[in-house]
């Protein structure tokens, strides 16, 4: 009767992806947002919503960065699976852009995605369709954060404190996202 959280990304997709990269000495920072394509995030979750089904599991997707990834969370909900998802901030506020802007400060997996990928999700959240807007918070070491290839960099936003007030900014003041919504 739990709720089965799940980190939806194809590892045997990511990994390949990775593990090419490397080997061709492609080590910055886009090289390590196109090893983590949207497909291997959405596969993920038709292949979590698929066994929840046929199981009757109760099933989360945490950290979803793709709308193709909260359209398939409510579809299978629509259908009666029993399943939710979630946001992060950082999903909300940067883009790919911004991740080479800043670098591994920036890193996550699933990775930011696109401007445009940014404005289609504020939409959904505003819609209704995210259950939940959550900091996913990693916290490293700056040590842990400085490498010239940025596959070995850790991955992890360090975001709990900043939450609120993004939201604050980015929802409430910007677009309009509702208070009781925030809350």
């Amino acid at each position: 009767g739990k709720i089965l959280a799940v980190h939806a990304e194809n590892d045997m997709l990511t990994a390949s992806l990775a593990q090419k990269a490397q080997a061709d000495g492609r080590l910055a920072v886009i090289d390590y947002l196109h090893s983590r394509p949207a497909i291997a995030e959405q596969e993920a979750i038709q292949r979590a919503i698929l066994f929840a089904e046929a199981t009757g599991c109760r099933l989360h997707i945490v950290h979803v960065s793709t709308a193709k990834g909260v359209d398939m969370v409510n579809s299978a909900r629509e259908q009666g699976v029993d399943v939710t998802c979630e946001t992060c901030p950082h999903y909300l506020v940067f883009s790919e852009a911004d991740v080479e802007r800043i670098g591994a400060l920036a890193k996550c997996a699933p990775p930011i995605r696109t401007s445009d990928e940014r404005e289609v999700l504020w939409e959904q959240v505003l819609q209704g369709k995210v259950n939940f807007i959550a900091s996913d918070h990693s916290p490293a070491p700056l040590n842990m954060k400085q490498s010239d290839n940025f596959f070995a960099v850790w991955g992890g936003i360090a975001s709990c404190q900043s939450t609120l007030s993004l939201l604050l900014t980015a929802g409430y003041h910007e677009r309009g996202l509702s208070l009781q919504r925030i809350a």
